[in-house]
Formats: C-alpha cells, structure tokens, sequence
C-alpha cells in the first residue's frame, strides 16, 4: 500500500503550453509528475510515499503546489492525497488560501483524503 498525491491544475486559458508550464515547475523542483492537464500525480516513479509526512497531515512538496498556485497561467489547482489509490473527485473539498495552506502543512494540521482547492488571493480569478 501506498501514498498518491493528486492534483487538478485549472489553466487560465487553454493554453497548448500548460503543460510544459506544470512539467517546468516539476522539474525546477526535483518532481516527477505523472497524467495529463487537468489530472497529475506527483510521484517518486511509483508512488508518493516519499512525499507525504506525518501520518497523511503535512506534504513536502508544499513549496511546488504554493509555486504552482502563484503561477500567472494557473487560475487554480486542488490537491489531495490518499492512501493506496487516486483521489476521488467526489471527496470532500475545502478551500484555502495557498498561504494558510503552507501555514497548516508546516504545522502539520492537513488531512488525507480531502481536496484542497488552493487560491491565490492576489488573483482576481478563482
């Protein structure tokens, strides 16, 4: 069994370069992301053990999903995780600013299981 982290990347245009967008992050990260725009997995190549800390309550890969968020061609992205499978799109969400989402993943307070539809508040499109 393992851990998956799942994201949904909502482009502000439908770009043909979203993607390169996304992998460029990833890459500027040490990430490897596998799926296509909108539905992505962060992965180690097999899974996200690697990746999520505390029992499911806090990630490492906060500071791509933050850099991600704060990308001018992203208008949103959500992101979950869960044990020994994908994200199911009928979870449970919750909306947050990216920076409370930092806040609580640094204080190790997130939950598995629960998407969480990550905002920039600088942005006027969300």
């Amino acid at each position: 069994m393992c851990w998956f982290i799942s994201l949904n990347v909502t482009m502000l245009r439908k770009q043909d370069d979203g993607g390169v967008v996304i992998a460029a992050l990833a890459d500027r990260f040490g990430l490897y992301l596998k799926g296509e725009l909108p539905s992505l997995r962060i992965t180690n190549g097999h899974c996200s053990c690697d990746y999520v800390l505390n029992d499911g309550k806090a990630i490492s890969v906060a500071p791509f999903v933050e850099a991600v968020v704060e990308d001018e061609t992203v208008k949103r992205i959500g992101v979950g995780w869960t044990w020994s499978g994908a994200m199911r799109p009928d979870a449970a969400m919750e909306r947050l600013a990216v920076q409370e989402f930092v806040i609580r993943n640094r204080e190790a307070r997130l939950e598995a299981d629960i998407w969480y539809r990550l905002i920039d508040p600088d942005k006027r499109y969300f």
